[in-house]
């Protein structure tokens, strides 16, 4: 993660937890590294789980109350994004006269070519 190359430091950790799963440090750089990579919510499920780790636990708080900020900043942003985009439904629709099914235009244009 110093080095700012937050997908090796991702698959470091990943390949250290196949080998020891209870890695509680190594759980914390990925998560951090999940932020940098943009998997917020991912990460702050990891956060939320070392919160119970007495060692990590204000460390955990930190990085969820960010990655939390992170989240909130980018659904505002996409919610920006698409105000007006997306139109209301009319509380009174236009009210359209029945369409007449195919047997019911084939008699009327017989009729009327009776005539």
């Amino acid at each position: 993660l110093k080095n700012g190359d937050a997908l090796q430091a991702k698959l470091d950790c990943e390949a250290v937890l196949e080998e020891d799963e209870s890695h509680v440090k190594c759980k914390f750089r990925r998560a951090q590294a999940l932020v940098e990579l943009g998997s917020i919510e991912q990460a702050c499920d990891v956060f939320k789980a070392l919160m119970e780790v007495p060692s990590l636990q204000r460390e955990a708080r930190a990085g969820l109350v960010n990655a939390r900020k992170m989240l909130k900043a980018h659904r505002d942003a996409e919610r920006d994004l698409f105000r007006g985009k997306i139109k209301a439904v009319p509380e009174n629709p236009v009210a359209k006269p029945p369409r007449k099914n195919a047997l019911e235009r084939t008699v009327v244009a017989s009729l009327a070519g009776r005539r």
